[in-house]
């Protein structure tokens, strides 16, 4: 599993570091079929990770991931995430790290920018899949 940002379907992502060994990842998309106005369905994909090792890529971490499907609208579904996260900071938080919620909202005709802001991050380290193979 992973995370594939799509101009159609990615609405938004959350970042913390929870302590100094783990971390949670996350991206809030349109479920796949409910792209009509006003959507209702939404998947919610997001994966912790267990730093085992310094290395970004080909890293011995260990990655949970998960998935969870959200019905409403796009403002409860975001207020839910950010609800969950903010308290999951506050459980499971150490003394050595001052955990901070980052959200990059996918703002409709600002693809680019929302793509600016994600890979600008310290945390953010990606690599691209060819159109074909996605």
């Amino acid at each position: 599993m992973s995370i594939v940002l799509d101009e159609a379907r990615t609405l938004a992502l959350w970042y913390t570091l929870l302590n100094k060994d783990v971390d949670v990842l996350g991206c809030l998309q349109l479920a796949l079929g409910d792209y009509k106005e006003t959507p209702t369905h939404f998947e919610f994909v997001y994966r912790f990770r267990y730093y085992r090792d310094d290395n970004i890529f080909h890293s011995q971490d260990e990655k949970h991931w998960y998935s969870v499907k959200i019905k409403g609208s796009q403002a409860e579904a975001m207020a839910r995430i950010r609800s969950i996260l903010e308290r999951m900071i506050v459980l499971v938080s150490d003394n050595h790290v001052q955990p901070k919620l980052e959200e990059i909202v996918h703002r409709p005709g600002h693809w680019q920018e929302f793509q600016n802001e994600f890979f600008a991050k310290p945390w953010m380290h990606a690599s691209t899949i060819p159109g074909d193979m996605a």
